[in-house]
């Protein structure tokens, strides 16, 4: 049988009250952390937006819902809360603004004790878990080899446990849902912007590949399928020192330093 627990972890107390005071406190944590992640996110989409205008380049709100007349802000809120949609539409993943955390658990008989997995679209709040001290790592899985600091006992002991639990021999599994962040405030976001230099490496490259794009009218003309293998192929050459891609990237990023406001202010991201 298949047994894939990559994210296991094993709590350190016994009591299922104190499992769940725990699981608690971690969860705020988690809340916290995912916050953070959210300021950072919009305030990367709001100043890509003041930026994008800044070179007259197309948004990258366009065609998700988030119109020109709302401030950079607003249109970032939108293009987040959009595109969180399209994943409870479709399934397809978005990790960047996927703030779900889901604690699965079960009561193992064999070891008298509580393991699980978390469920995120990040590594960092198992890491969270773990750095509480209120649970350790107990991963398992059979489709490659086990880690090295493991001995063979132990990883078989690991292997009976998650059978185990995974296969309904100990009793059915509870789940702690972590509830999704607050939204972040204004001073939050402000907190969060890019660094120019960050700024300047994330438009540069659309840049730099536009440019190109014009002198190989070739490539445009061969359709939209043509445009893409050339953008990969662009960004995979542009990184090989002394290629024309290179070249190209180069002056992009001085061309973009140029025209960037050196500063974003509060009143430029509510527009």
């Amino acid at each position: 049988m298949s047994i894939k627990a990559y994210d296991g972890f094993r709590m350190v107390s016994k009591d299922f009250r104190q499992v769940l005071r725990d699981l608690e406190g971690v969860s705020v944590r988690i809340q916290q952390h995912n916050r953070a992640r959210m300021a950072r996110l919009l305030a990367r989409l709001a100043v890509g937006q003041i930026d994008r205008g800044a070179l007259k380049l197309p948004s990258e709100a366009e065609g998700t819902g988030a119109t020109h007349s709302r401030g950079p802000l607003s249109a970032a809120f939108a293009t987040m809360m959009d595109r969180q949609e399209k994943i409870r539409v479709t399934r397809h993943r978005d990790p960047a603004v996927d703030f779900e955390v889901t604690f699965t658990l079960w009561h193992c008989r064999r070891l008298d004790n509580y393991i699980g997995v978390v469920a995120a679209e990040s590594k960092e709040p198992r890491e969270l878990l773990l750095a509480s001290r209120v649970a350790r790592e107990y991963g398992y899985w059979n489709n490659t080899d086990k880690p090295e600091n493991l001995s063979d006992r132990e990883w078989a002991n690991r292997a009976s446990a998650w059978g185990e639990c995974l296969y309904d021999k100990s009793g059915p599994s509870f789940r702690i849902e972590v509830p999704e962040p607050g939204l972040p405030t204004v001073d939050d976001v402000v907190q969060h912007l890019p660094t120019l230099e960050e700024r300047v490496k994330a438009q540069a490259e659309d840049v730099a590949f536009a440019a190109w794009l014009a002198r190989h009218e070739e490539v445009a003309k061969e359709g939209a399928e043509s445009v893409l293998r050339a953008c990969f192929r662009f960004h995979r050459h542009s990184r090989q020192e002394g290629s024309e891609e290179a070249g190209e990237l180069a002056r992009a990023r001085m061309q973009v330093a140029a025209q960037l406001p050196a500063t974003i202010t509060r009143e430029m991201l509510l527009g």
